[in-house]
């Protein structure tokens, strides 16, 4: 996208990091965090979990082993459309 002249969002990854993570991190690592593009945040506050919520255009919750967890309900509370697997 960048590439072609276009200015996606940011990609803000919120949570620790899981079992299988270090080839995510390691190629993030590699790319410069996709040029400052993809940022990792771990142990933040409930008052900036909300204000990132607020500011977001929709949540992803990537996971097979959870399901229908904290985050999905968050998201929809905020009003936020929720990608789920």
């Amino acid at each position: 996208m960048i590439e072609q002249g276009d200015d996606p969002p940011h990609l803000i990854c919120v949570g620790r990091m899981g079992w299988k993570a270090t080839a995510f991190v390691s190629g993030l690592v590699e790319t410069n965090y996709l040029d400052g593009r993809v940022h990792l945040l771990r142990e933040i506050s409930d008052t900036d979990l909300w204000t990132l919520y607020s500011r977001c255009l929709f949540t992803v919750c990537p996971t097979l082993y959870e399901g229908w967890g904290l985050p999905v309900g968050e998201s929809l509370a905020m009003g936020k459309i929720c990608v789920s697997s």
